[in-house]
């Protein structure tokens, strides 16, 4: 059977997008409805591949994934850059695992926590293409069909 899969707005921000673009190219010939539909498909099965490979991730790497500050040009005191609300689908469990992960890590959102994985992983990807290919290749391929 299917996992059980929720449909949630997530306020994860531009870099939802641009993790998508990044990693599964858009299909051309889509319109209105259609196309809306293709691009919720396109960020779910990004996100899910990027919370996938995060949970799987030792408990080492998972402090420094969600509790180091990266980002030195930042200070707390500050929004970031724009946000924007996407619908995306995540099975079940992937939600509760980033919920829990929310609560652990104090985020004060979810989105939050998903644009930390998606923040972690973009440049990681951008800099290694084989590592890409490994972490989207399946993605894109299951897109083309």
């Amino acid at each position: 059977s299917a996992p059980a899969v929720d449909n949630t707005a997530a306020d994860v921000g531009a870099s939802c997008d641009a993790a998508a673009e990044a990693s599964v190219p858009a299909q051309v010939g889509c319109s209105g409805e259609a196309q809306e539909k293709e691009e919720v498909e396109r960020r779910s099965l990004a996100l899910q591949r990027l919370v996938e490979v995060a949970n799987q991730e030792p408990s080492q790497a998972k402090r420094q994934l969600f509790l180091m500050v990266r980002c030195h040009r930042c200070l707390q005191h500050t929004r970031g850059g724009d946000k924007r609300s996407y619908q995306i689908s995540l099975p079940k469990k992937q939600w509760q695992w980033l919920e829990a992960v929310q609560l652990r890590s104090k985020h004060p959102t979810v989105g939050k926590t998903l644009r930390i994985i998606i923040d972690f992983y973009r440049p990681i990807c951008s800099k290694d293409p084989d590592f890409e290919q490994a972490m989207f290749g399946n993605v894109r391929k299951r897109l083309a069909t």
